[in-house]
């Protein structure tokens, strides 16, 4: 066996015991086919949809070592073979490097004419919400950062400035971040911003970023407001750290500035929507979805406010519940790791919520782990 072919049968060994149903372990066949097959653009988890399936930092670590301990050389020419398949451009490409949680994102190292080396992320990404969002915090005045929308015959991509590698996460417990988040929960509302969790905000000169932004004008986004705060993974539920009356006057802050927010983001409507009808082009129905999406949300801001901040507080109550809850099962593992082998959904919140904020999301979806929670402490 190679030292190459040994590499990865450690991977695949190493990888394994962070399976359970649901997700399963990879084969050697599966690296495989990424490897020789230019038109595989990804290399993704083995997760099976429809499960509410989670995973954590463990899982995208250990995906991403399939590519990343491929050697430099090795690791540019599969890009660039993956690219001309795509027909996407064909970069000069120095190095590369998959950051992608379940699935590959590259983030690019790019050699330019005038700049030297400049940093580029390049994602798949079938809607161009991403570019739309940050021509609106420009419009807004808010900072942002450059990302272009392009298409081929065989694949749309997202191809953005790297913004670095720190998270909101690293920044978890900085109350100097409150106020900007109370922003954009407030602007990711009106705009049916999903998947707002802290790896999707990023930190740059202290100003936080949103990124991978894939869910935008969403119906039904306020009930993943709900689900997102209640699982520790929103802007609101940073506050849940706090207790007694600084909980009391951090909230009240909160809301102060997300009722300021909407007030300005009222104000800044008719630019928001002629920002959004250019954006659109050619497409007028989806201009129009667009706007009647901000309209609903923006026509009467009292209305919404009050509205928003019930669900809000809810799953703020929800989360601190689920708190007890999280440190109960770590405990219990702590004690006796078995029990993550004999009960598959304990094993997948364990894994999910280490080292994380994030607190039995989906909690709802899968009820049966409380009582069995409640089993395993008689």
């Amino acid at each position: 066996m190679s030292s190459t072919e040994h590499n990865r049968q450690a991977l695949l060994t190493q990888f394994e015991p962070l399976c359970f149903p649901g997700l399963e372990p990879f084969t050697a066949q599966d690296f495989e086919s990424y490897l020789n097959s230019p038109s595989q653009f990804e290399f993704s988890l083995k997760k099976v949809r429809g499960q509410h399936i989670l995973y954590g930092p463990a899982h995208a670590k250990a995906r991403q070592a399939f590519f990343n301990e491929l050697p430099q050389d090795q690791r540019c020419t599969l890009l660039v073979s993956k690219l001309d398949a795509q027909n996407l451009p064909n970069f000069e490409l120095i190095d590369v490097q998959d950051i992608g949680v379940g699935h590959s994102v590259y983030a690019l190292t790019l050699k330019t004419p005038y700049q030297g080396h400049t940093h580029w992320v390049l994602k798949r990404e079938d809607l161009p919400n991403q570019s739309l969002f940050c021509k609106l915090l420009t419009t807004l005045g808010w900072p942002s950062y450059i990302s272009t929308h392009f298409e081929t015959p065989k694949i749309r991509c997202e191809f953005s400035h790297f913004l670095g590698t720190t998270t909101l996460l690293n920044h978890a417990n900085n109350p100097q971040l409150e106020y900007q988040l109370a922003r954009h929960a407030a602007l990711g509302d009106i705009l049916g911003r999903g998947d707002r969790h802290f790896n999707n905000y990023m930190l740059r000169d202290h100003d936080l970023l949103p990124i991978d932004i894939s869910y935008l004008f969403w119906e039904g986004n306020e009930d993943w407001d709900r689900r997102y705060i209640a699982g520790g993974m929103y802007e609101f539920s940073m506050l849940a750290r706090y207790d007694g009356e600084t909980l009391r006057e951090k909230t009240k802050h909160f809301f102060e500035v997300y009722a300021e927010t909407l007030g300005f983001l009222k104000a800044q409507q008719p630019l928001l929507e002629d920002n959004i009808l250019t954006f659109s082009g050619d497409h007028p129905l989806q201009a129009r979805a667009k706007l009647t999406f901000i309209q609903n949300r923006l026509s009467n801001i009292t209305t919404y406010f009050d509205a928003q901040k019930a669900l809000y507080l809810a799953a703020l109550q929800e989360l601190q519940k689920r708190q007890v809850l999280k440190a109960k099962l770590f405990e219990k593992v702590a004690h006796s790791p078995e029990i993550l082998d004999q009960h598959p959904l304990l094993k997948m919140y364990y894994l999910a919520d280490q080292d994380q904020p994030s607190c039995f999301f989906l909690l709802e979806e899968h009820p049966q782990v409380e009582i069995l929670l409640g089993t395993l402490g008689r």
